[in-house]
C-alpha cells in the first residue's frame, strides 16, 4: 500500500505542476509532460496508468482519493497546450459503466481545443464500432449536443459519425428520439437526411415536425429538377463523348485527361467494355502511318472498367 501511495503522489505532482509550478519539488517534473518528452520517453506510459487504474474499483478508489479527475478536468482549455496528454488518458480510460471517464470525454468534447474535439469524436467512433453496450444513450447524446457546434469541423465530423451509426436502426431510431433540428444541418446533412425516408418514423419525423419533405418537394419542382436533368444529359455526353470537332465529325475523341497537341489528329476515345480491333490512320504533325488495335479489356458490371488503347509515337510506325 505505501508504493501504491508513493507512485499515485508523484503522478499527481505531476500532473498539478501543469497547473501551479510551485509544487513542492517541481523542479523533478520540469519539462516531463512537454510534447518532446511526451513522445520520447516513458513518462508516455506513466500517464497510461490512469486509464489503466480505471477499470478496476480499487483503481477508482485511488484516482478518487488524490483527485486524479479534479486535477484533469482543470487541464482541459481552448488553447490546446496539454493536448498530447489528454489525449493520451482519453484514449486509455475504461468507458464500459457510467462514471468519472465518461465526465472527462463530455468535458473535453464541449470545452476542449479543437483538436481535442475532434479526437474525442474519433473516440466516439471507435466505442461505437467497439459496440459498447449502452452506447445508443450517452453516446448518442454527445453527438446529437456536438451535432450543432459553430465550427464546421468539428459539426461535419459529428454528422459523419452519426451517418455511420445511424446505418442501425435502432441507433436511428435512438437519433430520432432525441428530436434533433435537422433543418438546421448544415448543406452536407441533406444526404445525410434522404435515408431517413426509408423508415416510417423518419418520413413522419421529416413531414410533421420539421416539414422538410414537402418544403424539399418544392425546391425539387422549382429548380432541382432541371439541374438533375441537366447532370444526368452531361453524363451521358460525356460517356459517349462522340467528335466534337467541326472538321472531323466522324472522329473518336480522347477524354480530357489526355492532351492532344495541337498537330494531332489522333483523337480516339475511350472505349468501353467490347472487345475490338480497328485498323487506323492517324498523323500526328508530319508523320502519317496506319496501325492495328487490338483491344481487350476486363470489367465487372457495376463498374465500367476504362482502358486507355495509346498514343501515337511520332518515331515508330506503331501505338504505343
Amino acid at each position: 500500500m505505501t508504493n501504491n501511495k508513493s507512485f499515485m503522489s508523484d503522478l499527481t505532482n505531476l500532473l498539478k505542476f501543469e497547473l501551479d509550478a510551485k509544487v513542492a519539488g517541481g523542479e523533478v517534473y520540469q519539462d516531463m509532460l512537454s510534447l518532446r518528452s511526451f513522445g520520447r520517453t516513458m513518462v508516455r506510459e506513466l500517464i497510461s496508468w490512469i486509464g489503466l487504474l480505471s477499470m478496476h474499483r480499487q483503481g477508482l478508489e485511488l484516482l478518487n482519493e488524490f483527485k486524479i479527475f479534479e486535477t484533469l478536468f482543470a487541464l482541459v482549455d481552448k488553447r490546446g497546450k496539454r493536448d498530447h496528454v489528454l489525449i493520451q488518458i482519453l484514449f486509455s480510460f475504461d468507458y464500459r459503466t457510467e462514471g468519472r471517464p465518461r465526465e472527462f470525454l463530455q468535458l473535453c468534447l464541449e470545452n476542449g481545443s479543437k483538436n481535442l474535439r475532434l479526437s474525442c469524436l474519433e473516440l466516439l467512433r471507435l466505442l461505437y464500432r467497439s459496440e459498447l453496450s449502452d452506447f445508443s444513450s450517452w453516446g448518442m447524446d454527445l453527438l446529437v449536443t456536438t451535432l450543432y457546434s459553430a465550427e464546421e469541423e468539428i459539426s461535419s465530423l459529428a454528422l459523419n459519425i452519426i451517418e455511420e451509426v445511424c446505418q442501425e436502426k435502432d441507433y436511428l431510431d435512438a437519433f430520432l428520439r432525441r428530436s434533433p433540428r435537422l433543418i438546421d444541418l448544415s448543406k452536407n446533412g441533406k444526404n445525410f437526411l434522404i435515408p431517413l425516408l426509408r423508415i416510417k418514423q423518419g418520413f413522419e419525423y421529416l413531414t410533421n415536425v420539421n416539414n422538410w419533405t414537402s418544403a424539399e418537394m418544392e425546391i425539387w419542382k422549382n429548380k432541382d429538377n432541371a439541374e438533375y436533368v441537366e447532370r444526368v444529359e452531361k453524363c451521358l455526353y460525356n460517356a459517349l463523348d462522340f467528335a466534337t470537332i467541326e472538321e472531323q465529325v466522324n472522329c473518336f475523341k480522347f477524354s480530357e485527361s489526355l492532351s492532344n497537341g495541337p498537330n494531332s489528329a489522333l483523337n480516339l476515345s475511350l472505349i468501353y467494355r467490347l472487345p475490338w480491333n480497328l485498323n487506323v490512320d492517324y498523323e500526328v504533325g508530319a508523320y502519317k502511318g496506319e496501325t492495328v488495335l487490338s483491344l481487350s479489356m476486363e470489367y465487372s458490371p457495376q463498374n465500367s472498367m476504362i482502358v486507355f488503347v495509346g498514343v501515337p509515337n511520332p518515331s515508330s510506325s506503331e501505338l504505343s
